[in-house]
């Protein structure tokens, strides 16, 4: 006679011990996508711009689609307008997303930062850049906002917006305003990438898209 059937399964040791595996194969996946970056920037072969603008493509496509709101009300609009801490009211917006946690670009004495706000900051002498910083931290001004450099190779940055009037997309090298002189949301921008002759120009999606706008 045989005893009661033995029912095989996970322990919450080995469950909490896949998770940690899992996230640390998904940071060293980021890790490498960017550290790959000097390298390329060393590098003769001829794929090297091509692997930098994919590199840049897949971490900012990835972190847009990934931002989210602050609170229910905002989860409408996962990607706004917002100035970072130490910015006037005469300076500039900026394109701003918000993660729950840190991709593996964002470390700060050697420890990724959770609750992050992000800044999209472009310059064209200096390329793209971005400004971020933990909501858990204090922070009071600039000097307390990091800057971490995404491209030295993106020259022009566009702002994609539709016209549903005209069914037709009007881009801009400014972010366009409303009679009320408020920032409007853009559709898309679009990232301008050049090397040495070579150009690529690479659009990215702003969420949430209505659901009659077509895709750029």
């Amino acid at each position: 006679m045989t005893g009661p059937k033995k029912h095989s399964g996970f322990t919450l040791i080995e469950v909490l011990l896949a998770l940690a595996i899992g996230g640390t194969l998904m940071t060293a996946i980021m890790v490498h996508v960017f550290s790959l970056s000097n390298i390329w920037m060393n590098s003769t072969g001829g794929d090297f711009f091509k692997q930098h603008v994919d590199g840049v493509t897949l971490f900012l496509r990835n972190a847009l689609s990934l931002s989210e709101g602050l609170n229910e009300e905002e989860k409408a609009a996962p990607v706004n307008w917002d100035r970072p801490p130490g910015y006037s009211d005469l300076d500039e917006p900026l394109l701003t997303f918000r993660l729950k946690e840190s991709p593996a670009l964002y470390v700060w004495d050697g420890l990724p930062r959770p609750a992050v706000t992000s800044h999209i900051y472009f310059r064209e002498r200096d390329g793209l850049s971005l400004l971020w910083y933990s909501r858990l931290d204090e922070v009071e001004d600039l000097n307390d906002v990091h800057r971490t450099h995404v491209s030295p190779y993106i020259t022009e940055m566009t702002y994609c917006y539709y016209d549903r009037e005209t069914d037709n997309w009007d881009l801009y090298d400014k972010p366009e305003k409303d009679r009320e002189g408020q920032y409007l949301l853009p559709d898309f921008i679009k990232l301008k990438f050049e090397y040495e002759g070579e150009v690529k120009e690479i659009p990215f999606y702003l969420p949430p898209r209505s659901q009659d706008v077509p895709i750029f």
